[in-house]
């Protein structure tokens, strides 16, 4: 039993968690409820590292999703819309958690489980490689363009889809972690004992097998739609706030600025309901208030929107043409964090590969040669 003393908001916030997982009934609470319980904390509080690990289990079990095969953010009655996130959505959704990170938080328990969501999880990929930042449950409408609810800002399946076109195109990026977590969870496998070594098991070895493909077109996918192509920087651009960890933060408020000037921006973020913007207004506690809904939440919907259209008009092939796609939508920002998660799955996916060169043989099927796998050892690549 660990004592903390709740001088910060972490520690508070962890201990809350804890208590209201417990409690079925207080998994849905809202980001409103658990911010009002920081300020009634106790001076001290004890709280047991158990009962966090319990905790985190009973939600990662209570939003299992059965209809779309993973773990969703929460169930469709406390999110509004039955969908997967395949990004961390920090404080502005509570318990949203994020499909591949779930994945790697199972695997300290159950690898074949976990491992089963991430296959999941990767059958949304695009032909192109793309893998969508948002995935849309079968119990969606898909022809709602905006939900009819208070409990989210995200916008509905119509939103997504261009003029005279059927299907819908969430070309906002998932954040550039899907190799990296693969790794993790791999090294959180089972091991066996085979010919005296002990080693990681087959059924870990053929996870690997069965992601390294889809990995691999995703990361060429992102370098080579992502490479400035109007100057000689070397870092890769990102297109949205939303395909890093740190949406959220401030520094946006600049390069996001610049989309107000755009002619259809006015018109557009009028249109867009009350109750998204209230939503956001609601969990946007690390920004000011008063201007989170301007700065941040109406020019990214815009941001959004036009990708959507852009990258639906460009090519009926799925295969994006980054001269056509920035200048139209006016935003593609040199982020460090966005470069610094494909640098890490780069070296996830080097190490991946290594492995497969030495263990590819138990796989039952594995379309790469060893020359392939020699080749994508070198993160430059």
């Amino acid at each position: 039993m660990r004592r903390w003393r709740t001088r910060g908001i972490l520690a508070a916030l962890f201990c809350t968690l804890a208590a209201s997982s417990a409690d079925h009934r207080t998994r849905g609470a809202s980001l409103d409820r658990s911010a009002s319980a920081w300020s009634e904390a106790e001076p001290s509080t004890v709280c047991s590292d158990d009962a966090l690990v319990d905790a985190a289990r009973a939600i990662l079990s209570s939003h299992f999703d059965a209809a779309i095969g993973a773990t969703a953010p929460a169930s469709a009655e406390e999110t509004g819309f039955q969908h997967l996130l395949s990004q961390l959505r920090g404080v502005l959704e509570q318990k949203t958690l994020d499909a591949m990170l779930a994945a790697q938080a199972i695997a300290h328990d159950d690898f074949d489980r976990a491992a089963t969501q991430f296959r999941r999880v990767l059958s949304y990929q695009r032909p192109d490689g793309a893998l969508p930042l948002l995935i849309y449950g079968p119990s969606t409408d898909a022809t709602e363009r905006w939900f009819s609810t208070d409990r989210t800002f995200f916008p509905g399946p119509a939103f997504w889809r261009a003029a005279n076109a059927s299907a819908v195109n969430v070309a906002v990026l998932a954040p550039p972690i899907a190799a990296d977590v693969a790794w993790r969870m791999y090294r959180l496998a089972p091991f066996e004992n085979a010919m005296g070594l002990t080693v990681h098991t087959t059924d870990a070895v053929t996870f690997l097998c069965d992601v390294y493909g889809p990995l691999r077109r995703l990361h060429k996918h992102i370098v080579t739609s992502r490479r400035a192509q109007v100057s000689s920087a070397s870092l890769l651009e990102a297109w949205h706030p939303w395909e890093t960890l740190s949406s959220f933060s401030t520094h946006w408020r600049e390069p996001l600025s610049s989309l107000k000037l755009q002619k259809d921006y006015r018109a557009f973020v009028q249109a867009i309901p009350a109750s998204a913007k209230a939503r956001f207004n609601r969990g946007a506690v690390m920004q000011n208030g008063a201007d989170s809904v301007e700065d941040f939440y109406e020019p990214m919907m815009f941001l959004a929107a036009c990708l959507s259209k852009t990258n639906s008009s460009s090519s009926r092939s799925r295969v994006f043409d980054p001269l056509a796609l920035s200048p139209q939508c006016g935003f593609a920002v040199h982020d460090v964090e966005f470069n610094t998660l494909v640098l890490r799955s780069a070296v996830a996916l080097a190490e991946i590969a290594r492995v497969l060169i030495e263990r590819s043989s138990v796989c039952p099927v594995f379309d790469f040669t060893e020359d392939d796998l020699e080749g994508d050892r070198s993160p430059a690549d």
